[in-house]
């Protein structure tokens, strides 16, 4: 290397910027300098400082550890270049101003605005989730949801992410639910046997018989769906009142003398079509009492075959 190209080099600014050295030419150019085969350059320019730390054996101040090398006692030239390009690409993207605190609320708006979407209705959540038919889908609580994380600033990525992870826990919590009763129901219905012994049956169909009579549909949607129908403190109080309305007699199952042919036929094609599957399916778990009850109605349709 001329001498010429050392003093350019130790003149960086007049020139504009250092021209590109090789990682040979940097340990040339060092070396010269340690030697003193080179024009010493000004002890306050960077090679100045450089030749200095390398007759010292020290890394300057100015170069990161990790860009020097101690065995060659010099600069890791190419990888501090690397450094130096990727730092550059990374200022030149779009930047985000970080809010000073929880309290700079135009920080944090600043902030949100540069994630979320134009408004709450334009978050993609993909698909509405398959449910199961008990558990139907709330239209309100994922507007309520969509406000929220605009409000927050989501992202649309993190939004979707939280309504995924949300619809999951509550088909996992329902699915406890529907199981737990299920079992509960169960437990209930032995309880309740062991408690009435033979007189189960009929006893059950008498209640079953009140419900039909005097409520509604709405009324025994309302008992399955709460468990309630299945507790046995239910079960014990239309008894009670199935034992004061229909008398010893109707216990048995006998129907009201007064109802007419035409009605008990059209009860038992309800029954029929109601409970077509139980009364089918011997393994169903309320086929033998379903069986029973339809056996009661023929009986009052045809009293004479059953006396």
């Amino acid at each position: 290397m001329s001498e010429g190209q050392v003093a350019d080099m130790g003149n960086a600014d007049a020139a504009g910027a250092m021209p590109p050295m090789e990682s040979g030419a940097t340990d040339s150019l060092i070396a010269s300098l340690a030697a003193g085969q080179a024009p010493a350059p000004s002890p306050d320019s960077a090679d100045g400082l450089l030749a200095k730390a390398v007759q010292d054996g020290d890394r300057p101040e100015y170069i990161p550890e990790k860009f020097w090398d101690p065995d060659r006692k010099a600069p890791k030239v190419e990888d501090l270049g690397k450094s130096y390009i990727n730092l550059e690409k990374l200022v030149s993207r779009d930047k985000v101003v970080m809010p000073t605190g929880d309290d700079d609320e135009e920080g944090w708006e600043r902030v949100a605005q540069a994630f979320r979407p134009e408004a709450p209705e334009k978050y993609d959540f993909g698909d509405r989730p398959q449910l199961p038919p008990d558990l139907p889908y709330d239209e309100d609580a994922e507007k309520s949801y969509r406000n929220w994380a605009y409000a927050n600033g989501l992202s649309p990525r993190q939004a979707k992410r939280l309504y995924e992870g949300f619809v999951k826990q509550q088909v996992e919590r329902h699915a406890q639910f529907v199981s737990r009763r299920n079992e509960e129901r169960k437990v209930a219905v032995h309880a309740l046997q062991r408690e009435m012994g033979e007189t189960y049956d009929a006893r059950m169909g008498r209640i079953g018989r009140m419900k039909d009579r005097y409520g509604d549909p709405d009324f025994t949607n309302f008992l399955n769906e709460t468990g309630i129908g299945n507790d046995p403190r239910m079960v014990r109080f239309l008894d009670r009142i199935g034992q004061d309305m229909e008398g010893h007699t109707r216990l048995q199952g006998r129907p009201e003398a007064q109802a007419k042919p035409q009605d008990i036929q059209q009860a038992i094609y309800a029954f029929n079509s109601k409970h077509e599957k139980a009364l089918f399916d011997k393994s169903h778990p309320d086929h033998d009492r379903l069986v029973a009850e339809r056996s009661k109605l023929f009986e009052a349709l045809y009293p004479d075959s059953a006396a």
